[in-house]
């Protein structure tokens, strides 16, 4: 029997009323030789007919020919872990994230797979555009989300087009990933409950292992705006510890790069390339200050605060505060 090609992994957690659309884009693929899979991450959400998630898929599963399997946490564990046990399930060569309120267009996968008949590589990056859905049909909006580089790079020239120079997302969406350099990016990733600044977790310790990339102008897909934490709207208390842990995820990248210097070793990365995963993480705590005075009612301020000081640091807090007003003041 030969190996399945693509696994198409999609986490879920209570976007059950977007799924179907996700679903269907794949379902309407141009290419055949692929995998789905699917996991509830301990959600309860139901789409507009009713349905909960394994319901949605058991019903897609009978529409297509290809093989779909789904897998469910009894509770939410995050993004990290979701993608981890869906790469670890996985049966194909190559990985393909798709978030589960995005779709793809019909051609999206032929478009990525041949690439692979000049050369094998590690990552095939296609473009995206954004989107709405109006009336069931997808309307495509000026806003691009995803960053990528056009024509090929190789081994340590991928981490700096990516880090340094910002020519290639970290999103793990929109791309062809091989499987096995993301195992071993996992082997070094510890087990982490972490939402946001999963991609960027992961694709840092991506890059660390694959050797070939390619970029392509053609759309293979299509990321909606309307949903999750870009959407425009008040986070309440749950939502917002969920967007203060990324520090935990950036934790493990300091951690092993500093671990290097501990056993007195050279890291693979110099102080000059590792300083964009430091500028990232300012960047990151400074958008959570902002979004604490914007997205976040006047009363539940004080304790969204201290929830940000536990996470990050009362002293990096208030080192970006303070770098925000001086800012606001010269304006």
């Amino acid at each position: 029997m030969s190996r399945t090609l693509i696994s198409i992994c999609i986490p879920v957690y209570n976007s059950e009323k977007y799924l179907p659309v996700c679903l269907e884009s794949i379902g309407k693929q141009d290419f055949t030789d692929f995998e789905v899979l699917v996991l509830n991450d301990g959600g309860s959400g139901r789409d507009e007919k009713g349905r909960d998630c394994h319901k949605i898929v058991k019903q897609f599963s009978k529409q297509i020919k290809n093989k779909v399997r789904y897998f469910e946490h009894s509770h939410n564990i995050g993004l990290v872990e979701s993608r981890r046990e869906l790469v670890y399930s996985a049966c194909g060569k190559y990985i393909c994230f798709i978030d589960s309120d995005d779709t793809i267009p019909p051609d999206a996968l032929s478009i990525l797979t041949n690439q692979l008949k000049q050369k094998d590589y590690d990552i095939v990056q296609g473009a995206s555009q954004s989107y709405m859905l109006e009336n069931g049909q997808i309307v495509p909006t000026e806003e691009r989300r995803q960053v990528f580089f056009n024509g090929e790079c190789f081994n340590h020239e991928i981490y700096k087009k990516c880090l340094v120079e910002k020519q290639i997302s970290t999103f793990l969406w929109g791309k062809l990933i091989k499987r096995e350099p993301l195992l071993e990016a996992f082997n070094l990733i510890p087990y982490t409950l972490c939402n946001f600044c999963e991609d960027y977790l992961i694709f840092f310790f991506l890059l660390q292992f694959v050797e070939s990339y390619i970029g392509i102008e053609q759309v293979i897909y299509n990321y909606r705006i309307d949903t999750g934490i870009s959407a425009n709207k008040e986070i309440d208390i749950t939502r917002w510890e969920s967007y203060c842990n990324p520090s935990a995820a950036l934790t493990i990248i300091f951690n092993w790069y500093n671990e290097f210097k501990e056993r007195g070793e050279n890291p693979p990365i110099s102080e000059e390339e590792f300083l964009p995963v430091r500028n990232f993480s300012y960047t990151y705590l400074e958008s959570c200050v902002k979004h604490l005075n914007t997205k976040i009612k006047p009363e539940l301020r004080p304790q969204a605060r201290q929830l940000l000081c536990e996470y990050w640091g009362e002293h990096f807090v208030e080192t970006v505060e303070k770098e925000l007003e001086k800012y606001s003041s010269t304006q």
